[in-house]
């Protein structure tokens, strides 16, 4: 019998990243793998541009972010913060955030970000 743990990491590769359910194929750097992609959608940065200026809305930075999910031994080159990564073709960056990259329940979650004006 097994350990919770590994019951856990069974339940992430039978249900959540299985393709019938949430789970899809995707490239990541160059590999293919099951994922789940979530958009978490827009936000605006803080660029410190504003100059002084009270409405700085038009040199207002954008930027788009996702997460992905992946089985914790999906890759064997692990991301770094900050680093520029090929998601299906389009560049991302991983968040600077210290867990942006992280193993959590028998899962790979990386976070991404991509600048837009």
């Amino acid at each position: 019998m097994g350990t919770f743990q590994d019951d856990l990491a069974a339940d992430v590769a039978l249900t959540f990243l299985n393709p019938s359910e949430f789970g899809r194929e995707i490239v990541f750097n160059g590999v293919a793998v099951t994922a789940v992609v979530e958009d978490g959608g827009h936000s605006a940065l803080d660029t410190g541009a504003a100059g002084g200026f009270e409405n700085a809305s038009g040199i207002t930075v954008l930027e788009s972010v996702r997460t992905v999910y992946l089985a914790a031994d999906a890759l064997h080159d692990l991301p770094v913060p900050e680093q520029e990564v090929d998601l299906d073709g389009e560049v991302w960056a991983v968040c600077t955030d210290s867990n942006s990259v992280r193993v959590e329940d028998g899962m790979l979650i990386i976070k991404l970000t991509r600048s837009y004006a």
